[in-house]
């Protein structure tokens, strides 16, 4: 695997699970590690408001990334596509 290769539907089902995520909503099956989370989190300038702008920023940022390797991708077969269609006796199809 390398940047960017990752399923674009999988990619998009996360990034549209997390655009509203809300860290304060989270919950834990035990309500130490809630309390725990909570307070590590507000150890932060700004909080879960800072929080969850990292974590909606991070998932942005990852996006962009496989949204950049994937159109790379197609515009690589489409040129392969081009150029195999206009090399010597072939049917060009128009």
């Amino acid at each position: 695997n390398y940047p960017g290769s990752a399923s674009v539907d999988a990619a998009m089902a996360v990034a549209e699970r997390l655009a509203f995520i809300r860290m304060q909503d989270a919950e834990a099956s035990d309500e130490s590690d809630k309390q725990m989370i909570s307070d590590l989190v507000m150890a932060y300038e700004g909080g879960f408001e800072t929080m969850n702008r990292f974590i909606r920023n991070s998932i942005r940022d990852a996006l962009m990334v496989i949204k950049s390797h994937h159109n790379e991708q197609f515009e690589r077969l489409v040129e392969l596509l081009l150029a195999r269609e206009e090399g010597p006796g072939k049917f060009r199809g128009r």
